[in-house]
């Protein structure tokens, strides 16, 4: 290219410089530059890069972005970069947007929900393909702005997504939080105030009396020491795990791995694999009769809690028969579940066992303890089972 000659410098080569050099199109070398997986433009594509390389090309971003709608930026808003959560955190987006070929710009919002507004405002003023709320402080004050905001995103075609955030309306990626610490607090027999400064100092909200409790209160955990050697499982009141003690996975199956909604027993019996209990057509259909119809009075009692708003609208995605269920004026409470089952163990065989629910009023949990009558054959493959089972754990 010839010097400018009034300032003697080099002009910036431009795409029809590249297309040139390359021996290309300029759509072809367009199509190129811009990331096309055209059969035909892969052919040139090391030849495009070569020649922009060659000519110090660089695509304009800016122009790109009002071309396509979005640019090929993500941005990540985050609390504290120097925390190590949220830099693992950026460190996977990167990766993540390094394989499909996009740039990440991170912000710090230094849990500051006006300057989360703002940047989230800067940010949408470069377009983004993707924009990730890491740490997002959507209180009611900034709530409708911030909304406002996520909207513009969407509306030129960028995805927006809020981690830990509880609301329908916003597409989040819900992060058990609220769990991990109940699980800590459990693990650690924190007694009430030492529980409550925990969540606080996780900077998470004590659950109130308008949430399902998911705490196993001291007096239960002493129960299920005592029962070690009895397969034990304490649930919910929207039926979904809360702990299950050794002698329980030994018995029907480890329940460690499960998460989310795997934990609920509701998808375990219209949407997962179900267990080892066996049941008769009938005796399936009373089952999960009975548990939609415990849910709803779940749902009735803590109308404003928004884990169970999140389940019972995952499950009618999932499930048309919980949706028949759900919307059938028929359904009643029933005993849930069954006071006998049969269980079909890998190593002992079939044993058929007692199961008693006890309610635990005060918490609003359920206790599952599983026994069989003393001297009987069931009795010594219950015992063996266990006997296996946590051998194998330990092993």
């Amino acid at each position: 290219m010839a010097k400018n000659r009034t300032n003697g410098r080099t002009p910036t080569p431009t795409l029809n410089d590249v297309a040139e050099r390359a021996g290309v199109s300029l759509a072809t070398a367009s199509r190129a530059i811009n990331g096309s997986t055209n059969r035909s433009v892969r052919a040139d594509l090391r030849r495009v890069e070569a020649a922009a390389a060659e000519l110090g090309y660089t695509a304009n971003l800016s122009a790109q972005a009002t071309a396509r709608g979005t640019s090929a930026i993500i941005g990540l808003l985050v609390a504290d970069i120097a925390d190590p959560y949220f830099g693992e955190l950026a460190s996977g987006v990167a990766r993540g947007a390094d394989e499909a070929g996009l740039i990440v710009n991170i912000a710090v919002t230094e849990r500051d929900s006006d300057r989360e507004v703002r940047l989230v405002r800067a940010l949408r003023g470069q377009r983004p393909k993707g924009l990730i709320l890491a740490a997002s402080r959507m209180t009611p004050e900034i709530e409708p702005e911030l909304r406002r905001e996520l909207e513009l995103v969407s509306a030129v075609g960028g995805r927006t997504v809020a981690m830990g955030v509880e609301d329908e309306d916003v597409r989040g990626v819900i992060i058990d939080n609220r769990g991990g610490a109940e699980a800590l607090a459990r693990a650690l027999r924190l007694t009430d105030p030492e529980r409550e400064l925990l969540f606080r100092l996780a900077g998470l909200a004590v659950p109130g009396a308008g949430t399902v409790p998911t705490r196993v209160p001291p007096s239960v955990q002493r129960l299920l020491d005592r029962l070690a050697d009895s397969p034990v499982a304490v649930y919910d009141a929207t039926w979904t795990l809360v702990v299950a003690n050794a002698a329980y996975d030994a018995l029907l199956g480890a329940t460690t791995a499960w998460r989310g909604i795997e934990r609920n027993a509701l998808w375990r019996h219209l949407v997962g694999p179900g267990s080892r209990v066996v049941h008769t057509a009938e005796d399936h259909a009373d089952l999960v009769a009975g548990l939609v119809g415990d849910l709803r009075l779940t749902a009735a009692r803590y109308p404003a809690d928004p884990r169970v708003r999140r389940l019972v609208a995952e499950l009618g995605t999932l499930s048309p028969r919980f949706v028949e269920l759900w919307e059938s004026a028929e359904v009643a409470r029933r005993d849930v579940p069954s006071r006998h089952k049969v269980v079909d163990h890998p190593a002992v065989g079939r044993l058929t066992v007692d199961c008693d629910t006890l309610v635990v009023a005060g918490d609003d949990l359920r206790v599952m303890v599983y026994g069989a009558e003393p001297g009987t054959d069931d009795a010594e493959r219950l015992a063996l089972a266990v006997v296996l089972g946590t051998q194998a754990f330990v092993g």
